[in-house]
């Protein structure tokens, strides 16, 4: 009896752990086109979010650009076939109080999120965040935040681990 319990016990921990994760890469997913939404039309800020109608509507146009495409436009669109959705943070032009309000709620959100890779450069950090799902090797939500730029790039959806090392390359 207490070997069916503890079994149960497990497998209940087990399912609220996977299902805590997955509220907390939707509450991320969330909070930053929040963010994006309440900073969106402030002098210096610029946000692009696109979701999955525009997305296709850009993946759709690239593939009908009419000239035939080289490896690069290739390895683009195959990194963007499992893109659902998009949004770009631009806030570097902003009053400094405004970059500054910006990137302590971003420094916040991210405080207790691990980054899957850090890259630095001549003293810039950029930070690579998003979930690896190691059965078919890709990044889900693949976040991109470089403080020193006042920049975040967030590719909502499944992006192959191989393309996300050749971006912080």
């Amino acid at each position: 009896m207490k070997r069916i319990t503890f079994t149960i016990i497990l497998f209940l921990c087990l399912l609220m752990a996977g299902t805590s994760e997955a509220q907390a890469k939707k509450s991320s997913k969330s909070f930053l086109q929040s963010l994006a939404a309440e900073y969106e039309g402030v002098e210096g800020v610029e946000v692009l979010d696109l979701g999955s109608f525009s997305t296709s509507m850009i993946k759709m146009l690239a593939k009908l650009d009419g000239e035939s495409p080289d490896e690069d436009d290739m390895e683009s669109l195959a990194l963007m076939d499992g893109v659902k959705g998009m949004l770009i943070l631009d806030y570097e032009d902003a009053a400094p109080q405004i970059r500054d309000e910006i990137s302590g709620k971003l420094n916040r959100h991210f405080e207790n999120v691990e980054p899957i890779m850090e890259a630095r450069d001549n003293g810039d950090i950029v930070f690579i965040f998003g979930a690896i799902d190691n059965r078919n090797e890709n990044v889900k939500d693949l976040i991109i935040f470089t403080p020193s730029d006042c920049a975040l790039i967030c590719l909502f959806g499944s992006i192959p681990m191989n393309a996300v090392a050749d971006i912080a390359d």
